[in-house]
């Protein structure tokens, strides 16, 4: 947000509305609450100051009562501004195969792209005067060109891996029983090891290794038993456990600071959103029993700077035949 003062601030929206209503806007109970209040007019913006430019990231995930809490704001900018034909300048970043929470949440919020793709409709009235330029990115700087073909197969898009600096390595495909060998148990080449985990670790550090799966709550999941496993283990020159991990559960984006320090993070596919990592493992990379949202997958594989390995299952039949469940469908050629 630039200020007419010329000072630039961030803010995410539940710290901007925090701002203006005069008190700690920090989760969206509070948010609606605040919100409320402004629409039913008990309440008014506190001190609202002109704005010159705002610039909204991930904007594909905006909701309803983002729309509205940022409108009050937008409003009363307006109001304050010394000129009555001023308009703010809005600039719109975000991705529509980015999107995630288009699922409600409380009633009917569910986030829509609309408020990204048809700009002039949503916000046209706080730009008056102002042209409309869609500009496209197709280059990203993280990922390499064999990752960004990999993304691309399966969100059919056309991006170009920037990321010249990091060795262009292919990306790795297992398809393996996503379960490890039972302790004692033969070894089984159809079953994902976790010793290729380990190494993995080992190999990069553990604070730039990131491992995803679509949910991770149980600790019958794969990933899980493959962290527990790996929790087992113990440094030989120390005897203390080797592996420590940090296990986020929450469906949304990160929120807050965690001690990530010499932790391998755990995450699902939407908590990963808006972070990076070296080395990244996704599991679940099949149909299992319905697929996953295409979306949630495309932000899974595109969170890899260095090396990205893949993980789809396969499955037990009669006989102890293991065959592979199907893969993902692709959009790309």
């Amino acid at each position: 947000v630039l200020f007419r003062s010329s000072r630039v601030e961030c803010y995410t929206i539940h710290g901007l509305v925090s701002r203006f209503a005069g008190r700690i806007v920090n989760d969206d109970h509070k948010l609606i609450r605040a919100v409320g209040e402004w629409d039913s007019g008990r309440e008014a913006l506190l001190n609202p100051i002109p704005l010159d430019l705002v610039m909204l990231d991930e904007a594909q995930d905006l909701r309803p009562i983002f729309h509205r809490a940022l409108s009050h704001i937008f409003s009363g900018s307006r109001s304050a501004s010394s000129s009555a034909s001023s308009s703010m300048q809005l600039c719109l970043v975000g991705d529509p195969k980015q999107l995630l929470y288009d699922f409600a949440t409380f009633g009917n919020d569910k986030a829509s792209a609309s408020y990204f793709l048809e700009p002039e409709r949503h916000w046209g009235q706080f730009t008056v005067g102002r042209k409309w330029v869609r500009l496209p990115l197709s280059v990203s700087y993280r990922l390499t060109p064999n990752i960004a073909s990999f993304c691309n197969l399966f969100w059919g898009t056309s991006m170009v891996g920037g990321n010249t600096s990091s060795p262009n390595v292919p990306v790795e495909y297992y398809i393996k029983y996503p379960y490890p060998h039972s302790a004692g148990g033969e070894e089984d080449n159809n079953k994902l090891a976790t010793r290729t985990l380990a190494r993995i670790i080992d190999e990069h550090g553990p604070e730039n290794v990131l491992f995803l799966a679509q949910s991770i709550k149980s600790d019958k999941l794969p990933i899980r038993v493959h962290v527990n496993e790996l929790m087992k283990i113990k440094d030989k020159s120390t005897g203390l456990q080797k592996y420590n991990f940090h296990i986020k559960e929450t469906v949304r984006g990160y929120e807050g600071k965690a001690d990530l320090t010499n932790k391998v993070r755990v995450w699902t596919f939407c908590g990963s959103k808006g972070c990076e990592a070296d080395v990244v493992v996704v599991f679940g990379f099949d149909i299992f029993s319905r697929p996953h949202s295409l979306n949630q997958i495309g932000v899974a594989l595109s969170r890899a700077k260095k090396r990205l390995l893949v993980i789809q299952g396969k499955k037990y039949v009669p006989g102890n035949n293991c065959i592979p469940l199907p893969y993902y469908p692709v959009l790309g050629n």
